[in-house]
């Protein structure tokens, strides 16, 4: 199997080299036409950003490998440094008070504001199906966005701008959406039906590695088991994540199952 030629618009697709944004990238190649931009920020506190960027290059090379018309339509990354993004009040503020009600996380501040700082327009957010019903993104975003059939890139969410949501409409209207509704197992099934799902298991998720592997205790570690992916994390991650379940417990019955563990041997 080939794809087509590159001759539809280009996307800028924020690309991190995890499930989401790889499957969006495979999803682009395989049913459009579109050249993809693929934007990344540099955070050099964060343990996994070189693993990242290692992982990003590895997939390239694979998806233009299995598909060679795809060559020219990964175009060279654009980089940018979080430590460079501009402060903007407008943003900040708006940001802060939908974090007072949704749980947001701290790049919904800093992104939108790379973003009106580099024009970087419709850009492209794979945000998923919260398996986490805690008042999330999707969440967030449900009740303002709507719809687009987009005959050269597909179906995507983005704000309504008829609706009355300055702060949302602050913050993500330059944005745009198109896994909203899209569970990351759904994404899984799709590739393994056409014959990518193994690109998927090589994309990289977790925050703070252990001796280059994951770590099995960082928010994205627990979403892979909670969103029925677990087969990603390896036995000490696994074990690890089990370990953390059981201090969510009760201290008499945590303690009781870590003493039957113990007698039947725990996993190394």
């Amino acid at each position: 199997m080939d794809v087509d030629s590159g001759d539809g618009p280009v996307v800028n697709l924020l690309w991190t080299g995890g499930w989401d944004s790889t499957f969006r990238l495979l999803q682009l190649i395989l049913d459009t036409r579109a050249t993809i931009q693929p934007v990344y920020v540099i955070d050099t506190e964060r343990l996994s950003s070189l693993i990242e960027m290692q992982t990003m290059d590895r997939i390239k090379r694979g998806v233009v490998e299995r598909f060679p018309r795809a060559e020219g339509r990964i175009l060279p990354h654009r980089f940018f440094s979080i430590h460079d993004i501009a402060e903007d009040a407008t943003i900040t503020e708006s940001y802060l008070r939908l974090a007072r009600r949704w749980h947001l996380g701290s790049q919904y501040d800093w992104l939108p504001r790379l973003a009106k700082q580099h024009a970087l327009g419709a850009l492209e957010m794979s945000v998923v199906a919260d398996s986490r019903p805690r008042g999330g993104i999707v969440q967030c975003l449900c009740d303002r966005v709507i719809s687009v059939d987009d005959v050269q890139v597909g179906r995507y969410w983005t704000m309504d701008a008829d609706r009355d949501v300055s702060d949302a409409s602050i913050v993500f209207s330059r944005f745009r959406f198109p896994l909203l509704h899209t569970t990351k197992v759904q994404m899984y099934e799709q590739m393994e039906r056409r014959g990518c799902s193994d690109i998927l298991m090589q994309t990289w998720f977790c925050l703070a590695p252990v001796g280059g592997r994951p770590c099995g205790v960082c928010n994205p570690c627990q979403l892979v088991v909670e969103e029925g992916l677990r087969q990603r994390l390896p036995r000490a991650a696994l074990f690890r994540y089990r370990c953390l379940c059981l201090r969510r417990l009760p201290r008499r019955t945590a303690k009781r199952i870590l003493r039957f563990l113990k007698g039947n041997g725990l996993p190394h």
